[in-house]
């Protein structure tokens, strides 16, 4: 009978010293979860994001969705609008251009996509814009121009002026200049992509940029080199082409 009572005794003891521990194992669990570290003191669950700037700021790929704009274009001033017509309302030539060469045209400007101005070709190199006079001529002579800062090329063409349907619209600016001094115009054709971004102009120094027009109009250029990072900068000036003809050639 005693012994009987002994080994019971014992049992007890062994289930109370189990039901301590697993009260034990239970708190411990819960202050570690609490306290959002796990063991060794390393933090468990998920981890809080990074500071922004990584992949998706720095022109590497960042996975589906526009590029986050960092500079928001309705925080910053609207550009300075500047229209470039190398042709006054009487047909005259304002700016400097060198001497015709002899060329064609073949299609409405992609630069700046208005009436009046073509996409032409001299010397087996393609130039876009070139802007035609008012007046029609014989043989026609349009001015073109790498961008609106720099000399045109004038191009005598061997036949008349294309046809074409007057697109009207201002688009994005044919040039741009940044907040930082500068200058990029835009491109045509197909164009690289960094990350989330079409970079649409080329600018100063070999590097490139893409642009974000806000609400208010105001733009941020993303820019940097063509590898990358890019940092979003103010567009200060904006330039777009302008033409006094008006209907078919």
């Amino acid at each position: 009978m005693a012994g009987s009572e002994g080994k019971r005794g014992r049992r007890l003891a062994y289930a109370l010293r189990a039901s301590i521990a697993a009260i034990l194992l239970v708190t411990l669990a819960a202050c570690s979860g609490a306290s959002g570290h796990g063991a060794h003191g390393k933090p468990s669950g998920h981890t809080p994001p990074g500071p922004r700037g990584s992949a998706a700021l720095t022109g590497a790929p960042s996975g589906a969705g526009p590029r986050p704009v960092v500079l928001n274009p309705n925080s910053v001033k609207p550009a300075q609008q500047k229209q470039f017509a190398p042709y006054d309302e009487s047909g005259k030539l304002t700016v400097s251009a060198t001497a015709p060469v002899d060329g064609t045209c073949f299609a409405t400007s992609i630069t700046v996509p208005v009436s009046g101005v073509f996409r032409c070709l001299a010397d087996n190199t393609i130039l876009d814009p070139c802007f035609a006079p008012v007046h029609e001529s014989s043989p026609a002579i349009v001015a073109c121009f790498p961008d609106p800062w720099s000399e045109g090329q004038q191009v005598r063409l061997a036949g008349a002026l294309p046809s074409y349907d007057p697109v009207l619209t201002a688009g994005d600016p044919w040039g741009i200049q940044l907040a930082n001094g500068v200058r990029c115009v835009s491109v045509t054709g197909a164009v690289p992509v960094l990350g989330k971004v079409d970079l649409t102009y080329q600018c100063d120094g070999s590097t490139v940029a893409g642009i974000t027009t806000g609400d208010n109009g105001a733009i941020v250029a993303h820019y940097g080199p063509s590898s990358g990072p890019l940092e979003d900068v103010a567009v200060s000036i904006a330039w777009r082409g302008r033409s006094f003809r008006i209907g078919g050639a």
